[in-house]
């Protein structure tokens, strides 16, 4: 009885990628839903960058010795007090911002820094000499070895220390007061406390000092000008007095004129005296009482709570960096994954329908005796009866299974592609080893057979005959010897009592030596598919892999059409794109690709649309749950 098969369609044409298949395997950065998929896939990297940057700034805020700020406050007051006024005892004008900021720099010059070091003994204190670490790094160092120890003579440079006491010293304006904050930072509190405090004394003394080294420069010119002017007023006088006693024969008008000349002249250096006398004896006055417009408006105490390191703010920018860095990495990780992890993907690569995806099968194997091995053992077989269990024949322990499913839809897309009326050859392959090629060919023979087709498999990868390795148990006359006699095919032929119309042909057995290239490309190949082709209705041949060899490139002529297997997540699409490239004629008999292996749980991370096919609740209506429960 004939089987009907499926019509072929003659003007059927291999599904080239559309362009909105292309926008939708495009996915674009702006994309919030690809963002979350994108944190949601990469979130292992993201959760470790931000564990190590959360790490690494714990251990820098427990390393690094606690610091602690001590704070002074300086006013700049413009009424200052002056005893010496005859009206009011606060003189002074209004101080301008300028006037304020000098102060400011003032106080975190040099000369005072310098004289607070000399004052309080700073040169030989371990804290500014770096034998007391006051980093993590310098903890680390220390640790390790590589740091000066406490017993070492270490006697750095005054400006070495200059430049450490000015980097813990802070000095601004507070607002638009006149009120300058000066702050150090230590790692004892109450040195901190003191040396805020020195640096307050100290400024005011310089204070003093500038203004005391003016008022005496003032006094000694001063002085000296006086001593001038009472010269010359005691010259003036006599010469007034001797012009009075001998008016040397002058005329009476003359003489009153010229008398009244000299009588100003005394009086004018004696009111210059007096002035000079009344600022010089005022002047030593305030030498003796020196006033100054600044004053310490608030003392430094010892502080309580440490200034650094702030655990709490380190934690929080540590994890935002590692939160942005793994994020960032993320992201580069993705423009670097060119694995094929979609069905959109996979068709854009290889030019052909993606048939469907195909879940990872979760089936546990019996452990098998590898027979094609040297130290294998010999055991003659009662009869030649192929293994049909466990993997390799899901379609029938899972029927309903999404397995089963799309192993049906390529048994579809075969027969619409491959004309009808004869055998189909049809050719299964993958670009790399390990994508489960072999599988999807025993169980696409599987279903074959069971909807009542003749079928042969055969194991065409002489290479690494993994088909062969588990259905059968150490064939003797496998596809090599075969090719080159075709009368005993029938003595190499495997079959199994419960599958009546599949029928297995090993790839090679253990003692074939024949080159795979030299078997598959040769005229008793052409001939023994020519024959069966009239015993069969369907040829499966399980090819071995694109990539690595060149066997499937040997024998495309022989089949009608190929299917090309991928893995999900580890073939790569230039690997994709370089096979189908480089086999000459493949692109036009590949009639579909499927996708292998695929975690359904991370799908969609990736492809929303094929995860809600896979998963929704209308698939679960047309499934019998009991008889894929296996799957």
């Amino acid at each position: 009885m004939e089987i009907p098969m499926l019509k072929a369609n003659e003007h059927f044409k291999p599904m080239l990628v559309t362009e909105s298949m292309q926008d939708r395997g495009a996915v674009s950065f702006l994309d919030i839903s690809y963002v979350i998929a994108l944190l949601a896939r990469q979130k292992y990297l993201i959760a470790g960058s931000i564990l190590l940057f959360g790490l690494c700034g714990l251990a820098y805020a427990l390393l690094t010795p606690p610091s602690y700020r001590a704070v002074s406050q300086i006013i700049i007051d413009p009424r200052r007090l002056d005893l010496f006024q005859k009206d009011s005892l606060f003189t002074g004008a209004p101080v301008d911002v300028g006037t304020v900021e000098s102060q400011v720099q003032l106080v975190g010059s040099e000369r005072i820094a310098s004289k607070v070091i000399d004052d309080l003994k700073l040169l030989t204190d371990p804290e500014f000499t770096s034998v007391q670490p006051s980093s993590a790094l310098e903890v680390v160092i220390n640790y390790l070895g590589y740091g000066p120890s406490a017993g070492d003579d270490v006697r750095p440079s005054r400006q070495a220390v200059l430049d450490s006491f000015q980097k813990r010293l802070d000095a601004k304006r507070v607002g638009l007061s006149y009120i300058i904050e000066v702050s150090f930072t230590s790692l004892d509190p109450a040195k901190a406390a003191k040396i805020v405090n020195a640096l307050s004394d100290a400024y005011i003394e310089d204070i003093i000092a500038g203004r005391l080294g003016a008022i005496q420069r003032a006094s000694s010119w001063l002085e000296t000008r006086l001593e001038e002017l009472g010269q010359r007023a005691v010259a003036a006088d006599q010469a007034l007095t001797a012009f009075k006693a001998d008016p040397k024969n002058v005329g009476a008008a003359e003489m009153y004129a010229k008398v009244r000349e000299m009588e100003s002249n005394v009086s004018t250096y004696r009111a210059l005296y007096d002035n000079f006398l009344q600022r010089y004896i005022q002047t030593v006055q305030q030498q003796s009482f020196p006033t100054v417009e600044a004053r310490v408006a608030a003392m430094a105490n010892p502080p309580s709570d440490k200034a650094a390191p702030k655990t709490l703010l380190i934690l929080a920018i540590m994890l935002a960096a590692g939160g942005a860095v793994g994020t960032t990495l993320a992201a580069f990780r993705e423009l670097l994954d060119r694995a094929v992890r979609t069905g959109d993907q996979l068709a854009e690569a290889t030019g052909a329908p993606c048939l469907g995806i195909l879940p990872a099968l979760q089936i546990r194997e019996p452990k098998r005796k590898r027979w094609f091995s040297s130290n294998r053992i010999k055991v003659e077989p009662v009869e030649r009866q192929f293994k049909s269990e466990g993997i390799l024949s899901v379609v029938e322990s899972a029927r309903f299974s999404r397995f089963s499913e799309t192993i049906r839809s390529i048994k579809i897309a075969a027969d619409l592609t491959i004309p009808g009326g004869r055998c189909r050859i049809i050719g299964i392959s993958s670009c790399l080893p390990n994508e489960g090629k072999s599988t999807i060919a025993a169980n696409f023979a599987h279903l074959i057979a069971g909807g009542g087709a003749k079928v042969l498999l055969i194991d065409t990868d002489l290479r690494n005959p993994k088909l062969s390795m588990l259905l059968t148990a150490n064939p003797q006359l496998s596809l090599v010897e075969v090719v080159e006699r075709p009368e005993i095919l029938s003595q190499a032929v495997w079959w199994n009592a419960s599958h009546p119309n599949l029928h297995f042909l090993p790839g090679r057995t253990v003692e074939s030596e024949a080159d795979s290239f030299d078997v598959l490309s040769s005229k008793g190949m052409h001939e023994l598919l020519a024959q069966q082709a009239t015993l069969y209705d369907y040829i499966v041949l399980d090819f071995a892999p694109l990539a690595p060899v060149v066997d499937v490139r040997a024998a495309l002529s022989m089949v009608d059409g190929m299917l090309l297997v991928a893995r999900w997540g580890v073939t790569t699409i230039k690997i994709l794109e370089r096979a189908v490239r480089m086999s000459d004629g493949l692109a036009d008999k590949l009639f579909g690709v499927v996708l292998n292996r695929v975690d359904m749980k991370k799908l969609k991370q990736y492809d929303d649309l094929d995860s809600k096919y896979y998963h929704n609740s209308y698939y679960l209506k047309y499934r019998n749950v009991k008889e894929s429960a296996a799957a």
